[in-house]
C-alpha cells in the first residue's frame, strides 16, 4: 500500500511540474486585448467619401475564430432554435416514407446514449484560456463605454475583452466581429480582426477589416451591394425570425486599417462611420496551482507488509 501511494504522489508531482514547465518554456507571448467599435452617426461625416459597391469586395479570412462567452456554456444544443430546414431533416429521420416497411421501434438498447464527454459541464479557465470573453469586472473601457452610449453622435456596437499569445502573421488567426442591429442573418456590424506581431515581432499590430451596412425593406431584395456569407461556424440559425425574410443592403461603409501598437497605450483607428479604440497589455500565464497531492505515510506511518 505503501509503495502503491508513493508512485501516484510521485507521478502527480511529475505531471504538475512536466505542465508547469511547459508554460515556463513557452515562446508564445501572451497579450490581454481589450477594444470598443462603435459607429459615428454623422451623415455629413459618413458622405466624406464616395462609397461605391464593388469598390472593395468583402470577405472573411479562412483562418478565423470566435471568442467564446459564458453563453456558449449554457446553449446546449437541445435549446438552439432551429430552422424549419432542420426540423424537416428530423423528422424525416424518425417518421418512415409510406413505401416503407412497417415502422418497429428499436429496442431501447439500440438508441444511443449520450457520450460521457457531452454529459461533463466545463467551465473556463480565465487565467489561462485563449479567446475567452473575460468578466466587464477586468475592462479598463468601463468608463468610455459609458459614455459612448450616452453621446447622441455614436453607438457602441461591439466589446471585446480577451487573453491570447501573439503570432507572427502567417500564423496568426483573426477573429470574427459581429455587433449592431440585427438584420436576418446580418448585423450592422460585420468583419473581423487580426492581431499579431510585426516583422521585427516588437509591436502588436491590429488588421481591422470591418464594414457597417445599412438596410432598407426593400421587397425586390435586388441591391448593387453584396455581403459574403457569415462563415458556417458562426451562423446563428435562430437569426432569422421573420420567415427568411433577407432585408436589402442600401450602402455600405469598409474600414481596412492596420496599426502598430505600444504596449499598455490607448490607441484609435479613425473612419467616417465608426471608430476603434483599442488597448494591449503583455499577459503572464499563471502556473497552474500546485494539486493536493497523496501525503506519504498518511495511515499513520504504517508501511504495509
Amino acid at each position: 500500500m505503501f509503495v502503491q501511494k508513493t508512485f501516484i504522489t510521485i507521478s502527480a508531482i511529475s505531471l504538475f511540474l512536466l505542465s508547469n514547465h511547459s508554460v515556463a518554456q513557452s515562446s508564445e507571448r501572451w497579450f490581454q486585448i481589450e477594444f470598443s467599435i462603435f459607429s459615428n452617426e454623422s451623415a455629413l461625416d459618413r458622405s466624406e467619401e464616395l462609397w461605391q459597391p464593388g469598390r472593395t469586395p468583402l470577405d472573411y479570412p479562412q483562418r478565423i475564430d470566435r471568442l467564446a462567452t459564458l453563453m456558449d456554456l449554457l446553449m446546449i444544443d437541445e435549446l438552439r432554435p432551429q430552422t424549419e430546414e432542420n426540423q424537416q431533416q428530423e423528422l424525416q429521420e424518425v417518421i418512415p416514407s409510406a413505401d416503407a416497411e412497417e415502422f418497429e421501434a428499436p429496442p431501447l438498447s439500440l438508441y444511443p446514449e449520450m457520450k460521457a464527454e457531452e454529459r461533463l459541464f466545463k467551465f473556463y479557465d480565465f487565467d489561462r484560456e485563449a479567446l475567452v470573453h473575460l468578466p466587464n469586472s477586468q475592462s479598463d473601457f468601463q468608463q468610455s463605454n459609458r459614455a459612448i452610449e450616452r453621446s447622441a453622435d455614436h453607438r457602441l456596437l461591439f466589446h471585446g475583452l480577451w487573453r491570447q499569445p501573439v503570432l507572427a502573421e502567417d500564423q496568426a488567426r483573426s477573429i470574427y466581429i459581429s455587433g449592431g442591429q440585427q438584420f436576418g442573418k446580418q448585423k450592422e456590424l460585420q468583419g473581423s480582426v487580426t492581431i499579431r506581431f510585426n516583422d521585427n515581432a516588437d509591436r502588436v499590430v491590429i488588421d481591422a477589416d470591418l464594414w457597417i451596412s445599412e438596410f432598407s425593406n426593400n421587397l425586390s431584395g435586388s441591391s448593387s451591394w453584396e455581403l459574403p456569407d457569415i462563415p458556417n461556424q458562426f451562423e446563428n440559425q435562430g437569426d432569422s425570425p421573420d420567415g427568411g425574410f433577407v432585408p436589402t443592403p442600401t450602402r455600405l461603409f469598409h474600414m481596412q486599417q492596420s496599426r502598430d501598437m505600444r504596449s499598455t497605450e490607448f490607441h484609435y483607428l479613425d473612419h467616417p462611420a465608426m471608430g476603434i479604440v483599442i488597448l494591449v497589455k503583455p499577459y503572464e500565464v499563471p502556473l497552474l496551482p500546485i494539486p493536493e497531492l497523496f501525503q506519504l505515510g498518511s495511515d499513520g506511518g504504517q508501511a504495509d507488509n
